[in-house]
């Protein structure tokens, strides 16, 4: 499905029993609930294109896309965050990628190493890979220290979010 049916469903199904106006150019999804609130709904969504098999100009079409109805971040695998970064300048979207997504299962200086590169190449979010072999091996002292330093290093400077692959802890 592509990203303007996915703006569209979200509309008819947030929209079911409640007004909502949708004008993809000028103005986004706006929900009005009879308690006089209104939600602008697209500028809190993220557009994850984490895709392995996902190609430069593919990213780039979806990066206009975002830009267009106005998505609060596109998030990207850490090879394409600098050209997301140059689609997405002057816009509001901002940049987002995951690091060692989706089991994280590298060295912790591999991923400081990605991180301060997706960093310096315009990454505005940083969604961190847990380990999941220090989890899976109960080392949750390693699982603490490496986020610490994550955190450390990248207060202030990006907003990080520590996620993991629910599917791999099974």
């Amino acid at each position: 499905m592509d990203i303007d049916k996915i703006v569209q469903e979200v509309t008819k199904e947030l929209g079911s029993g409640v007004k909502t106006s949708f004008n993809p150019v000028s103005n986004p999804i706006v929900i009005n609930d009879s308690s006089a609130y209104s939600v602008d709904i697209i500028s809190k969504l993220e557009h994850s294109l984490l895709n392995a098999d996902a190609k430069r100009e593919f990213i780039l079409e979806e990066c206009a896309k975002a830009r267009k109805y106005g998505f609060a971040s596109v998030c990207v695998s850490p090879y394409y965050v600098a050209d997301v970064a140059k689609a997405l300048q002057g816009s509001s979207v901002k940049v987002g990628t995951a690091v060692g997504f989706p089991q994280a299962a590298m060295s912790s200086s591999a991923k400081i190493q990605d991180i301060k590169d997706c960093m310096y190449a315009g990454a505005h979010e940083i969604d961190v890979a847990v380990n999941i072999l220090a989890v899976k091996s109960g080392d949750f002292r390693e699982v603490r220290r490496e986020l610490a330093e994550v955190v450390s290093m990248t207060r202030g400077k990006v907003l990080v979010k520590a996620v993991y692959d629910q599917g791999a802890y099974n």
